[in-house]
């Protein structure tokens, strides 16, 4: 009987110990995502030509240009200046790179119906944005897009029925704290 409770009391000091490794490399991983997604920030800002208001009329028609670093095209920045945000915007829906960087989920700028998904750290002021706050998406053209949070909202799920909505722009993410999607609309 001795023998047998060190064997479970060895598996389960190893079932932690393989359990903090794991929490650590997902750490490490986590980081390195936060440190590429500055540094691509800092590429498209770079190559991003002088700022102007908004979009011309022409856009409304065309697919958001994109730039591609490494590998990836980004169709802008997401900004959210009251909580120090500035995060590339990827062209195309990828939920496995979701911790790195957000995604385009739906839409453009240009016609009012952009849906962005990102993770939980990234888009972790989510949890704390405020009606009235404001949230910028810059275009690889220069042209900026202002929008101002008029809605928050907390679902189970977020798939295109519980995201497509009457907003000009929608952020969501997963609230890394009760698992919940918080959804922020704009206009």
């Amino acid at each position: 009987m001795k023998r047998r409770n060190k064997w479970i009391l060895w598996a389960g000091v190893a079932l932690i110990a393989v359990s903090l490794c794991a929490a650590a490399v997902f750490g490490l991983l986590q980081r390195r995502g936060e440190r590429q997604a500055a540094d691509i920030a800092r590429q498209i800002e770079a190559a991003l030509p002088p700022r102007t208001v908004g979009a011309e009329e022409a856009y409304s028609v065309m697919q958001m240009p994109a730039l591609s670093i490494e590998g990836e095209d980004f169709v802008g920045l997401v900004e959210i200046p009251a909580y120090g945000v500035t995060l590339p915007l990827c062209d195309e829906w990828q939920p496995t790179q979701l911790n790195r960087y957000p995604c385009r989920f739906w839409g453009t700028a240009y016609d009012g119906s952009l849906i962005i998904g990102g993770g939980a750290k990234q888009f972790a002021c989510l949890g704390q944005i405020q009606n009235g706050d404001e949230v910028r998406v810059t275009d690889m053209q220069g042209a900026v897009f202002t929008y101002t949070v008029t809605r928050i909202r907390r679902t189970d799920h977020a798939d295109a029925k519980t995201l497509k909505n009457e907003a000009s722009l929608t952020l969501f993410a997963r609230d890394g704290a009760n698992m919940e999607y918080i959804i922020v609309e704009c206009m």
